[in-house]
């Protein structure tokens, strides 16, 4: 599945094949697909919360200076919310063919 527009948004998707054309998928239930999207952007929401309370810099804490963001094996973010954070550094140092079920990836740096 690919990432969405949230609300007002698509939701999630099917990617495209290499061809560009929407991969074949099984029918997803309405009720599920806006649960799961839900859950993913609650997520979001608490992990951004989580930094916002125990930040001790005043450029996250005052500014709100940060970005959480979910995203499948392909990199792709898999909720609604746009910015500007870039996955590619994390995908540099560490290569898709390496990553494991389960690995959590931090990635700071001011000067990209």
């Amino acid at each position: 599945m690919a990432a969405g527009g949230g609300a007002g948004g698509e939701g999630l998707r099917p990617a495209p094949a290499q061809g560009g054309a929407p991969l074949e998928t099984p029918a997803v239930d309405p009720i599920v697909l806006q649960i799961v999207e839900g859950t993913l952007a609650s997520i979001e929401a608490e992990v951004e919360a989580a930094i916002e309370r125990t930040a001790r810099s005043p450029m996250i804490r005052d500014q709100h200076d940060y970005r959480a963001g979910i995203h499948d094996r392909r990199c792709r973010k898999l909720t609604g919310r746009s910015y500007s954070a870039m996955v590619q550094p994390v995908v540099r140092d560490f290569p898709l063919s390496e990553m494991r079920e389960g690995d959590v990836f931090y990635h700071n740096d001011v000067y990209l």
